[in-house]
Order: C-alpha cells, then structure tokens, then sequence
C-alpha cells in the first residue's frame, strides 16, 4: 500500500496576499495555493516545511491526515484574544512513541492549539474538504467555549490510562470541563468523526458537563447602553479594521460583565 499524506492550510483572519502567494507557489509544483487555502498531497514524498512555521507566517489553521492512522489539527490565535493559562491546562501527552498531544505553546504575538492523534485501527479517510466542517471550532475557542479541547482531553487521557495496564498507576488533573457538552453542533460532530470518538465517551462528557443557559440578547443590548463611551469609541475603532476581532472583544467583554 502506498503511503497517503495530506496537509490542508486555511487563512480565517485575513487573506494572503499575492506575494505570500508566490512563495507558497514554490513549496510544490503541484499545489495552487489560493487567498485563503493551501493544500499539499503526497502519495510517495512528503511535505518539506516546518507546519507549525507555515501557519506561523501564512495561515490560522492547518489539518493534516495519514494513511497511518496519524491526524492533526493546528490552530493560531491572537495572544490577546485567548485566555493562555486556561487554555494550558487542557495540555496533555498521551505517548512516548508516536505525537498524541493537546499542546498549547506561544510564539510571539500568537498562541498555538496543536490537537494530534494516532489511530493504530482507524477508518481510511482522505483529507480533502475534511477542514471546511472543523473552521468553526477556532471561533469557538475565541469566544471562550472550549468544549472541543474538552473531548480531545478527554480521549488521549483515556489512552494513557490504556496504555499503564490494569496494575499501572495513572494520575491526570483534570482540566476545567466546558458547559454544555451536550448540545452538539455540526463543527463539535465533525471533530468527533475526525477523532474518531466512540459514543461512550461523547455521553461521559455530556454526563459531566453543566448546563449553562445563554445570555438573553436584552441583556447584552442593555449591557452595550451601559459602556464607557471610550470602550465603545474603542470597540468602534477596531471594527474598521477588523469586523471578527470587535465582534469577539465585545462578546467576550459583555460576557464578563
């Protein structure tokens, strides 16, 4: 069986522009990269760049996929915009031998989600389209709801119990468990899909998870008549230049009020 490798790479906050482009153009001769997407696959070969530096530069999300059960999901945010040590203790290492991992790490005006896994009996699945379902999960975690980070603990701590053994001794901190597990969207599903999820541990989690009802849009409104106006004026002024980053302030602002 030949080898199978696909890496998919997605710009969210801003599009490329044509000189990025041209030097993603070079990293293959069979890519064409366009304002928002690069994708690379390798039957025999394999990619040879840095993925963590390619997102770094370029891009804001990248999934990767391999014939040998291997599956990636790399995610950059805005340092501001997220919450670093709460996002830290949802990190955890599930093996010595193969990268299964939550690991939350900084580089310079970002913060990193990498989610990785390995299937040793996973259905063969082929990358393409696989990323467009999985877009919105980044939203998600920039508006506080981490639920996604949640079932991926959740699954590789499971591993690491696995793999001590009946007598072996396991101890895991777990990690703040997000409200609302149960109410599964199509991004939360198509994560499940993509790991791999038995149902088992979907209904743990929606078991341990609490109930958090949304704040009624009134309250919202009338917590926005009740802003500084140099909050607003500063709201206002990000929203010129970037409509996604005034959004997620300001929700996130009015959530903590």
């Amino acid at each position: 069986m030949s080898e199978y490798q696909y890496y998919d790479f997605y710009a969210i906050d801003k599009p490329l522009t044509q000189e990025q482009i041209a030097v993603i153009s070079t990293f293959s001769s069979r890519t064409h990269p366009t304002p928002r997407r690069a994708t690379f696959e390798y039957n025999y070969g394999d990619f040879s760049y840095n993925q963590e530096e390619v997102v770094s530069t370029y891009f804001d999300m990248m999934l990767y996929v391999a014939n040998w059960g291997s599956r990636q999901l790399l995610m950059k945010f805005p340092i501001d915009l997220v919450p670093f040590k709460t996002l830290q203790k949802y990190q955890i290492n599930a093996s010595d031998f193969a990268a299964q991992e939550i690991r939350v790490f900084k580089k310079e005006k970002h913060v990193f989600i990498n989610l990785e896994m390995n299937l040793d009996e996973g259905d063969w699945i082929e990358g393409e389209g696989l990323l467009d379902g999985l877009l919105p999960l980044r939203e998600q975690i920039l508006l506080g709801d981490h639920r996604v980070l949640y079932l991926a603990w959740k699954y590789l701590d499971a591993q690491k119990l696995s793999s001590k053994g009946a007598g072996g001794v396991h101890i895991s901190k777990t990690p703040p468990i997000p409200p609302n597990m149960g109410k599964i969207d199509a991004s939360l599903q198509e994560f499940i899909s993509f790991w791999e999820l038995d149902a088992d541990l979907v209904d743990s989690a929606i078991k341990e998870s609490p109930v958090e009802e949304p704040i009624p849009e009134e309250v919202l409104i009338s917590l926005i008549k009740e802003l500084p106006n140099e909050e607003k004026d500063r709201i206002l002024s990000i929203l010129l230049k970037d409509r996604q980053r005034a959004q997620i302030e300001l929700k996130n602002h009015l959530k903590a009020l």
